[in-house]
């Protein structure tokens, strides 16, 4: 599986160096660990409890209600996505989501891409730029609230010279008539983080319900579109959910090679995982994750439904995928189901065959290695609904849910081995980095677990904010972005 990963990184074109993070999920298999050794466990965030320890900066960032793109971490920068609606707190019109870019070595801001907002439902006030930027040598490529796929180039950047500079910008509410709709609260692995393939990236759409969570109103848009990196072309797009999208739609796509073909996975808002041809957009398979006896729409709007979708990116770890139902947060929490599939197969994949909402009848072609949902007596034990990507290392899975709970499972069974409970609810994924688990909560708190098979809590650290985004650890420091922070969590040099 090592000459496989490694054929991954190579097949991407994403080249990410042991101390770089250039993409959500660090990697084409978007599978969050990073390989570096000595990641910190003892620190002191800057708070009313005590003085900072191993803080190596702390950088304001202007995060009005959420501050929950990345980070990313490429080439001596990190890249967040916030806002500046406290930048002038006199200035109470002041209200444009923001790609912000800080420098690792000592935490100032050196540019910031500003993007003003379009009209509700497609971006609410206050929210941050969500979702995570790509970067690959001297070109970042990133998907604004706007809906708007923007390719920057970063040499005058790297040389000192300047600011990046817009290479293109391609509109996708004008272009491909999409209907968008913002979630209210964000999480970090949505809203159009993008993916590539030699030369070719693709975007999520954002096409979506609307505000009213049942009318479709562009059927036809698509939901997923593949451009060419250089140009912004239009190479193919997918309209597939059609009249059957059922919520908002979030999740970005995960590109990898299976049997030497490779295939774009990308979970949709009509609650079905689709993937397609990396070049052509021609279906591979299809896959339902919610049962047939579900009904068929959102009945009294999406809070009132039994039907789920996938919110956050899969991951691809040792030739199977994984990902978590979800919704967006607005609609509340409840119970959820963990996936593990086999992406080798073709066609309807499903657990389940059959015409919704009847009882459906088992599929022999299903692509189902194991499914987790937890059990027993306390609500901890069990899977919920969830925002987070998982990740697997070591033959452990670890995922996060909505309800806070952290579980680690048996990666070839689903085996669970234990949960912890946060406490509060989880928008981030788990980072794994030295034998180390991290995660980060909305009551402003990293947990740091031991990755093994019996659980131990190492530490929890609080912080001054709300934490939405996951953390990272690129060379050598660990990043948490809060509602209001960047920290660089490291011993000073």
């Amino acid at each position: 599986m090592r000459a496989a990963r490694a054929f991954l990184w190579v097949l991407i074109t994403v080249p990410a160096l042991a101390a770089d993070w250039p993409m959500g999920g660090r990697g084409p298999d978007r599978n969050p660990v990073s390989p570096e050794r000595n990641a910190p466990t003892d620190w002191q965030f800057p708070t009313e409890r005590g003085k900072p320890r191993n803080i190596r900066w702390a950088t304001r960032i202007e995060g009005g209600y959420y501050a929950s793109g990345g980070p990313i971490v490429a080439g001596g920068f990190v890249w967040v996505g916030t806002t500046d609606r406290l930048s002038d707190p006199k200035n109470e019109s002041l209200d444009n989501a923001v790609l912000a870019c800080v420098r690792a070595s000592d935490g100032k801001v050196v540019y910031r891409y500003v993007s003003p907002r379009r009209m509700f439902p497609a971006d609410w006030p206050g929210q941050s730029l969500t979702g995570s930027p790509l970067v690959a040598g001297e070109r970042l490529w990133f998907c604004t609230n706007r809906r708007e796929v923007v390719c920057l180039d970063l040499a005058p950047l790297y040389s000192a010279k300047g600011e990046p500079r817009v290479v293109w910008k391609f509109d996708m509410v004008k272009e491909l008539k999409v209907a968008p709709k913002a979630m209210m609260i964000p999480g970090p692995e949505t809203h159009g983080s993008p993916a590539a393939y030699k030369n070719l990236l693709y975007v999520p759409t954002g096409n979506a319900v609307d505000a009213d969570g049942k009318t479709v109103t562009a059927p036809d848009a698509p939901s997923l579109v593949c451009l060419e990196k250089d140009t912004g072309k239009v190479v193919w797009s997918d309209a597939s959910p059609g009249k059957d999208m059922m919520c908002d739609h979030f999740a970005s796509p995960l590109v990898v090679e299976v049997g030497g073909k490779a295939q774009v996975i990308h979970p949709q808002a009509d609650g079905w995982v689709r993937s397609f041809d990396a070049r052509t957009g021609k279906l591979i398979w299809k896959f339902d994750t919610n049962p047939k006896s579900a009904p068929l729409d959102f009945t009294g709007g999406a809070e009132a439904s039994e039907r789920n979708a996938v919110v956050a990116t899969p991951v691809f770890a040792n030739g199977r995928v994984f990902f978590a139902t979800g919704r967006a947060p607005e609609w509340g929490a409840g119970p959820g189901r963990l996936f593990c599939i086999d992406p080798t197969k073709t066609g309807d994949v499903s657990p389940e065959l059959g015409e919704r909402p009847k009882p459906g009848q088992p599929n022999p072609n299903s692509a189902v290695v194991w499914t987790f949902t937890g059990g027993g007596w306390r609500e901890t034990d069990r899977m919920h609904l969830s925002l987070s990507s998982v990740a697997v290392h070591d033959g452990l899975v670890l995922a996060a849910d909505r309800h806070g709970s952290v579980h680690c499972l048996d990666e070839k069974t689903g085996k669970r081995y234990w949960s912890h409970n946060t406490r509060a609810s989880v928008y981030g994924s788990p980072l794994v980095a030295d034998g180390k688990v991290y995660v980060g909560s909305d009551a402003g708190e990293v947990h740091v677990l031991e990755l093994a098979k019996v659980k131990k809590v190492i530490a929890r650290h609080g912080c001054d904010k709300v934490i939405e985004s996951s953390p990272v650890f690129a060379g050598g420091v660990l990043y948490v972005l809060t509602r209001g922070n960047l920290y660089a969590v490291a011993p000073k040099r």
